[in-house]
């Protein structure tokens, strides 16, 4: 019988390749000898050889024997890849992971992050930057001119206007009463202003519109003196609306190991942006469209704000927040209650009208009624702060709405010995190079035995060659 011998053939056990060329030699076969595990017995001394076909099947020498003078025995076994590769070749398989095709959206778990990590920074530019010289106030102040909106009028300010209205409303002289006749004190306490702003918020940027209508500043039924015009808000200029974009960068190893990196847990992405603090972005909404858009309407009534996420618009939002966009600002005053103090003063029984307060002492000063009179003007006459709203904060106006990236790298790829992710069915002759095969189906004409060996390297991986 005729085999044909290779001498220096290389390859993996669990590849597919077959060798080219050999030597036809004359051998026979031992006795008791197998198709799996057969020996050939040659009469050479030839001890290079290393690979062997006989008939369709190849198999590897394991060893080679001596057994007399230019006489040898080959002890090989079988390789089913190689013998078997037309038929591996044309079977239709479940393919995890490949070489030569793979999904980049699928992420390869083989290979893990390392602990360090790049950070990127995207500004998102809303326009909005703090500005302390173009700081505009928007006062809600009561008055008879308002009855069209609620009784409020939403006047904007400059800094040194707003320190004007203050300055001339807690004066305490704007009632124009003689002072000889109704002094400021009593003026302050018969008509408190402070009870005519009912909201005060400072926005740290320029609010100011050639469009808006304009409107002497009142209060209650006064006005300012010297007049002082500005603007108002209406109902249809009430909302600010500003839209800003960027493109987000993609993660630095993506282009080359798969577009899975752009997902979690490789990448974190965090809005940071003034009144709505820092919000985490699924990053798997920025897969396909890196680009993010921000929706921010800001309400110039009471500051709240609405800002909505999205790639191109309101048509894909992926988040809606609410937030305060505004600072509001508090306003106090010290009062005192002058006509309670009267009113107590006037319930000190007759006894003490003829007697002198500093001197009041003894029976006077012993009596029930006479305490409670004394004490009740003296709380009357001690101050009081009046305040409304509370502290707001401009700090988050310090940086502008910006991203923050962090991507988790990844440890370097071996895609020749351990390919990337498939996960579709193929067949295989479609595929080259390293082949895993999910629960793989041999249905060919091969011994149990070789059935088993292409099943097991096909699940743990082979190379078609």
């Amino acid at each position: 019988m005729q085999i044909t011998v290779f001498s220096g053939f290389s390859k993996e056990h669990n590849s597919t390749k077959q060798p080219s060329g050999g030597t036809a030699v004359n051998c026979y076969l031992k006795d008791d000898t197998s198709l799996i595990n057969p020996i050939f017995i040659l009469d050479s001394g030839n001890f290079s050889i290393n690979y062997v076909q006989w008939g369709s099947r190849y198999y590897f020498v394991d060893d080679i024997v001596s057994i007399r003078n230019s006489t040898v025995e080959l002890h090989c076994s079988v390789d089913a890849m190689a013998s078997w590769k037309t038929s591996i070749g044309a079977s239709s398989q479940y393919v995890t992971r490949s070489a030569s095709q793979y999904d980049e959206a699928i992420i390869d778990r083989l290979y893990p992050a390392r602990v360090m990590e790049t950070v990127s920074d995207t500004v998102v530019d809303l326009n909005l930057s703090a500005d302390q010289a173009k700081t505009t106030y928007v006062v809600g102040i009561v008055n008879y001119m308002a009855q069209a909106s609620g009784g409020v009028m939403y006047y904007l300010f400059t800094p040194a206007m707003f320190a004007q209205l203050l300055q001339y409303m807690f004066g305490g002289n704007w009632l124009d009463a003689p002072i000889t006749e109704v002094s400021v004190e009593l003026q302050k306490e018969l008509v408190n202003p402070f009870q005519y702003i009912v909201s005060v918020q400072a926005f740290p940027y320029d609010l100011f519109d050639s469009n808006l209508p304009v409107a002497h500043v009142a209060f209650g039924y006064w006005e300012m003196n010297p007049v002082m015009s500005t603007y108002y808000l209406t109902p249809e200029y009430r909302y600010l609306q500003v839209i800003a974009s960027a493109d987000l960068p993609a993660h630095p190893q993506a282009s080359a190991r798969g577009t899975y990196l752009n997902a979690s847990p490789f990448t974190r992405r965090t809005l940071h942006c003034y009144g709505f603090g820092s919000i985490p972005l699924d990053p798997i909404n920025f897969i396909h469209n890196n680009r993010i858009t921000l929706h921010l309407s800001v309400d110039k009534f009471n500051g709240v704000g609405k800002l909505t996420i999205s790639n191109t618009g309101d048509t894909d939002t992926y988040e809606t927040l609410f937030g305060e966009v505004g600072i509001p600002i508090p306003i106090s005053q010290i009062t005192s209650n002058l006509m309670g103090a009267v009113g107590a003063v006037l319930s000190i029984p007759v006894a003490m009208a003829g007697a002198s307060l500093a001197g009041a002492t003894g029976a006077v000063l012993g009596s029930t009624g006479a305490l409670s009179g004394i004490g009740n003007a003296v709380e009357s006459l001690m101050p009081s702060i009046q305040s409304s709203g509370s502290v707001g904060s401009g700090v988050y106006y310090i940086q502008r709405p910006h991203v923050t990236s962090q991507f988790m790298n990844v440890v370097p790829i071996d895609v020749e010995r351990n390919g990337r992710p498939l996960m579709q069915t193929k067949t295989i002759s479609t595929l080259s190079g390293f082949i895993q095969v999910e629960n793989p189906d041999v249905d060919i004409p091969a011994t149990t035995q070789e059935k088993d060996i292409i099943a097991g390297y096909m699940r743990s991986g082979f190379y078609y060659e």
